[in-house]
């Protein structure tokens, strides 16, 4: 049942790219969003991700939002987010961080990222900073 305070935490159908090398960490994210009414599709590596633009590039242009862990062992958050901004310049970032990584927050906020999630995450806190980034 929803509450008034969680109602405006559902989404919309907007589809959200969730990029983490961890599976559990994608299913877990996958199913919080999903239960809030997200679609959402996952990649387990930075290529991974730049492949399903390439090859996708219709339905992947109707991402809204990528959920990407700064800390990917194959192209990292910023290079990674650099080649997404490179095929779809307006897409939305939040950006994940494991605990005890180092985050080149200087690097992230001349590319305009200034949502950040901490893992593990806490569904609410990651639903509330979805919200925030969607709704502008």
């Amino acid at each position: 049942m929803k509450s008034g305070t969680t109602e405006s935490l559902y989404g919309n159908g907007e589809l959200i790219l969730v990029i983490d090398h961890e599976p559990n960490t994608l299913l877990m994210t996958r199913a919080i969003l999903e239960d809030r009414n997200y679609r959402v599709v996952c990649a387990n590596t930075g290529m991974e991700a730049l492949a399903m633009f390439a090859a996708f590039s219709e339905e992947m242009s109707k991402v809204r939002v990528v959920l990407v862990d700064i800390g990917l062992p194959d192209l990292k958050g910023v290079a990674l987010i650099r080649e997404i901004k490179k095929l779809e310049k307006n897409t939305l970032f939040i950006v994940s961080i494991g605990q005890g990584e180092l985050v080149p927050v200087s690097e992230l906020q001349a590319l305009g990222i200034t949502n950040f999630v901490a893992k593990p995450y806490d569904p609410l806190k990651l639903l509330k900073t979805l919200r925030q980034v969607l709704e502008g």
